[in-house]
């Protein structure tokens, strides 16, 4: 995504996203920061993993010139936000840390019209660049995939290490709210052992309030093979981190299956479990948001595969309109 133009290295999709939309920000999922408000989400294209099991990998693992929608300032996401009632911009869909210096731009814009930023990212960052966005973000979801080194290097080519200096760094070192989702794929990272140490890890280095969530698994990308995850097992897992100490709350929101069913490829069940407490931003959960009514200057979808020509993304974010 990025490349040499007049001897310097540039981003090449500076100003061009794979697609728009509004989304309740409990999708994020964020379930304890400005709840029950919708969030203007857009992305790029790429990653600087290759997670097996991508959820998003119609978006992640596509060449930019395949994904890329027309051009968008930084100031037309901006008024889009506004326009549309967002209270706040997620860059999402891929990582942020793969558009940094659109995604800092964007952000610096909003948050001198008083838009929130929220990064979606699995916190794979170079310190230096971990640094430059969270100066930018006043939310994030970071995706802990699992609590083994063996598990990032197989499935994602990655570290945990770098994940884990992440999140301490935003606790210690930022004023960002923050939550950790980990998706627990049957026969790799869901054993109670494994949840158990990471829940411990979650309570000891970070402490009890800060909200954790437990995703369904469901089969795509390179990991066709496997089942879905079983409700009993996000359940299970909620339990273990609460007898750890984790503070309860009540279980994360998602968005309907029957919605996603009817546009998905391959339908996500929407089942989570959620731990944590409500900061001081909480509240109500919240309904959801209308489809994404942009400005001219912007295109209201997620350019993904379509099913049955229905021309609907993989994810149902332009056919739904509640929440469970």
């Amino acid at each position: 995504m990025r490349g040499r133009q007049n001897d310097r290295i540039v981003l090449t999709t500076y100003g061009r996203s794979s697609g728009f939309c509004v989304d309740p920000i409990e999708k994020k999922p964020l379930n304890h920061y400005l709840p029950g408000t919708p969030v203007l989400s857009f992305g790029t294209a790429g990653c600087n993993l290759t997670c097996r099991f991508c959820q998003n990998w119609d978006i992640s693992k596509a060449r930019q010139f395949d994904r890329l929608q027309d051009a968008a300032s930084p100031e037309d996401i901006v008024e889009a936000a506004i326009a549309t009632g967002s209270r706040s911009i997620a860059y999402t869909y891929n990582d942020p840390v793969i558009f940094l210096e659109y995604a800092v731009d964007v952000a610096r814009v909003a948050r001198r019209r008083g838009i929130k930023n929220v990064a979606v990212t699995a916190g794979y960052i170079d310190p230096a660049a971990r640094e430059e966005l969270y100066t930018f973000m006043d939310a994030a979801n970071v995706d802990l995939k699992a609590f083994t080194e063996a598990f990032y290097n197989r499935l994602c080519t990655g570290h945990l290490g770098a994940v884990l200096e992440t999140l301490e760094y935003l606790k210690n070192k930022t004023k960002v709210w923050f939550e950790i989702t980990t998706l627990l794929i049957p026969g790799h990272n869901d054993s109670p052992e494994e949840v158990k140490k990471l829940s411990e890890w979650v309570m000891t280095r970070l402490g009890p309030d800060v909200p954790l969530h437990f995703t369904a698994f469901h089969p795509d990308y390179k990991m066709l093979d496997l089942p879905r995850t079983p409700a009993f097992t996000l359940t299970t897992a909620r339990d273990i981190a609460r007898k750890v100490g984790l503070l309860s709350s009540t279980p994360a929101m998602s968005m309907t299956s029957e919605a996603k069913a009817r546009t998905a490829r391959a339908a996500v069940s929407g089942s989570s479990a959620e731990i944590g407490m409500t900061s001081p931003l909480g509240g109500s959960q919240g309904t959801a948001a209308a489809v994404f009514a942009p400005p001219q200057s912007l295109a209201c979808s997620r350019r993904t595969r379509a099913t049955g020509g229905s021309g609907a993304s993989r994810s149902g974010s332009a056919d739904w309109n509640a929440l469970e």
